[in-house]
């Protein structure tokens, strides 16, 4: 039968034993001492478990040297009979022969006992154990007595504490003593007392015992007590407006004539400084005039916000996480398409407001972002961002410009093209643009090409590049000044449709599989926005989103759209005679043969006439952007409930 693991390593063991000896066992010990852990750090299960390995360790090693002890008797006994006999066998051999192999015999059956010196380990071990609860104790000792010494010194401090109230007791600084005392750390310390303790304390500091003064003169001194106590609360806990209001109330002639000002500061809290600006006489006056400016500012406010959420001077980022959290729930952001030094000059031509720029600026509500070009939006202008590109190339190149393609169209009117680019000083100039790549598989696609051009080829691009684009820029502007100028001329039986194709919505299911990522289907979001004029001929909106699991953005899908948004509009406006459209022009959706054709057939197709209008290429962004992001933001969370 073959040999057990256990009886392996024991084996394995001995023969190291045999060959190695006292380096074998010294390596061992080290080894244990490597993962041993005292059993004073261990949790209380495990020191139980090692409690009772060490009592079955101890009984197994006291057995076996019982029967240790034993064995050597009986083998001493042995050799006493051996010893015996052979003393008997005097025919055989002399005495001192028997003698020599009594000691050969004894010398064979000694057995060396393994721990000899058992009592003076064990003496070792609990003097250590000794020594370590002597240290133990005198820790924990230390310890204590300055715990006693904290304890004391505390004590101690409150005691002062208590015979100082018990000495002055009052809440405010002494109003005869010097300037010097009152800014010294000991008599700037107050400590709070009801109006009553402040009573009875007054009365006592005039050498007065209460219960002999007059119940009236205690509840006139209480009554003081009271009102200056309610004022400097109501000092503390009010903000600008409340303390205005309070100065105007307290701050009177009275106050004044029996020169109690001071007074009043010292025992409510309020700092006398506060007092000087405030006019006493038909102090409640000024209410009425307060609340108007308040009016006045947030009329203005509403202004700047209006002005600048114009689709003109602001657009609307279409992504699904560009928005802001405000107080009433999110917005959608939108970015400023200029600076804001530029807006404040517009503002300031349109409006006979007058407004500083920092005031302006401080207006701006948190979802509308400041302009930053080169950036990481999407769906941007190609030709302002080329620009921003030639730009960034010619600054690079040492020119002085910036960044900013409609302020460098500004600084053209102060500076000359020609003497900007005569500030370029490399030879070589790096070039990038964005442009239409022919990729390997034959298709196109819009990509950042980069490549070097010399000084005169480079001048003679930007030369071109910059009048194009301020044709645009003018274009752009016109636009939009359209587009406002209709609005607020808009005849009743007409009305404007601004639409836009807006990103699809992909549907989803709760707790679905993993081979499902791949089917997922979508569907097409088509954000309409309907301006009109009620019956008190005010400009108002209705805003429509189509679905469709179409999901071609055609002339096709448009179409369809619009005969059921017409059949919808009717409803709404009596006598509908124009519609004007308002979109972006791509040539896949709106601008193409098919629409041209629905436009010059519109009146005997749908009844009414129609005027269809095109932004520039890249500038199409207006309320359809946000209306369909505001479709897909709360469309997920239904969709993630539902089985």
């Amino acid at each position: 039968m073959g040999k057990s693991k256990a009886e392996i390593q024991k084996a394995y063991r001995e023969r190291k034993k045999q060959k190695e000896g006292e380096a074998y066992l010294k390596k061992e010990r080290e080894r244990v001492k490597g993962y041993y852990v005292p059993i004073e750090e261990k949790p209380q299960r495990k020191a139980n478990e090692r409690r009772k390995k060490v009592r079955e360790w101890v009984r197994q090693h006291r057995l076996k040297k019982k029967n240790l002890t034993k064995t050597v008797a009986n083998n001493l006994e042995q050799t006493k009979t051996v010893a015996n006999n052979l003393e008997q066998c005097s025919e055989i051999s002399s005495s001192s022969d028997v003698t020599s192999t009594v000691n050969i015999v004894t010398e064979q059956l000694i057995v060396k006992l393994p721990s000899l010196a058992t009592k003076k380990r064990t003496r070792t071990r609990v003097n250590r154990a000794n020594a370590k609860h002597r240290r133990t104790i005198a820790d924990l000792t230390d310890k204590n007595e300055l715990l006693n010494r904290k304890i004391r010194t505390v004590s101690k401090r409150y005691q002062r504490l208590i015979n100082r109230e018990k000495k002055t007791q009052t809440i405010i600084r002494n109003p005869t003593t010097s300037s010097s005392s009152r800014n010294s750390p000991s008599t700037s310390t107050s400590i709070a007392l009801t109006p009553r303790k402040r009573t009875i304390q007054e009365i006592r500091e005039e050498g007065l015992t209460p219960h002999k003064v007059p119940k009236k003169i205690q509840e006139k001194l209480l009554f003081a007590n009271v009102i200056t106590e309610e004022i400097g609360a109501a000092w503390k806990s009010n903000g600008l407006k409340g303390k205005h209001v309070l100065k105007k109330i307290v701050n009177g002639e009275i106050i004044k004539k029996y020169k109690m000002k001071k007074m009043l500061g010292i025992k409510s809290g309020i700092r006398r400084h506060h007092f000087k600006a405030t006019v006493c006489s038909n102090k409640l006056l000024s209410f009425p005039l307060l609340r108007k400016r308040v009016e006045s500012r947030e009329i203005l406010r509403g202004d700047v916000v209006t002005f600048l959420e114009r689709d003109d001077n602001s657009r609307m980022m279409p992504g699904k996480n560009d928005k802001k959290k405000t107080e009433t729930g999110h917005i959608q952001k939108r970015v400023l398409n200029d600076s804001m030094l530029f807006l404040h000059l517009k503002f300031k031509t349109e409006s006979p407001k007058k407004i500083s720029l920092a005031t302006f600026c401080r207006l701006r509500p948190k979802h509308i972002c400041l302009t930053k070009h080169l950036s990481r939006n999407k769906c941007l202008c190609q030709k302002h961002q080329n620009m921003a590109l030639a730009l960034k190339n010619m600054k690079t190149s040492g020119a002085n410009v910036t960044i900013n393609p409609d302020e460098f169209v500004r600084q053209l009117k102060d500076k000359p093209l020609p003497e900007i680019l005569s500030e370029i000083r490399n030879e070589n100039v790096r070039y990038e643009q964005w442009k239409k790549v022919e990729m390997a598989d034959g298709k196109k696609r819009t990509k950042i090409v980069e490549r070097e051009e010399t000084r005169d080829s480079f001048i003679s691009i930007v030369h071109t590049q910059v009048r194009d684009f301020q044709e645009h820029v003018s274009r752009v502007r016109l636009q939009y000044q359209a587009l406002n100028n209709l609005k607020e001329n808009l005849p009743c039986e007409n009305v404007i449709v601004q639409m836009d194709f807006a990103e699809n919505f992909s549907c989803t299911s709760a707790d679905e599989v993993q081979s499902a990522y791949w089917n997922s289907s979508a569907v097409t979001l088509h954000p309409v926005v309907v301006y009109f004029k009620n019956e008190q001929k005010e400009l108002e909106h209705k805003n429509y989103v189509f679905v469709s699991d179409d999901l071609g953005h055609n002339i096709g899908s448009v179409y369809t759209i619009i005969q059921k948004l017409l059949s919808e509009i009717k409803n709404h406006v009596n006598n509908l005679k124009v519609v004007h459209y308002w979109t972006d022009s791509p040539s896949s959706q709106y601008r193409n043969k098919t629409a041209f054709y629905i436009v010059s057939d519109h009146k005997n197709i749908f009844g009414v006439n129609a005027i269809w209008n095109y932004f520039e290429t890249g500038h199409g962004k207006g309320p359809c952007d946000g209306i369909g992001e505001h479709q897909n933001v709360p469309q997920t969370s239904p969709s993630d409930k539902e089985k």
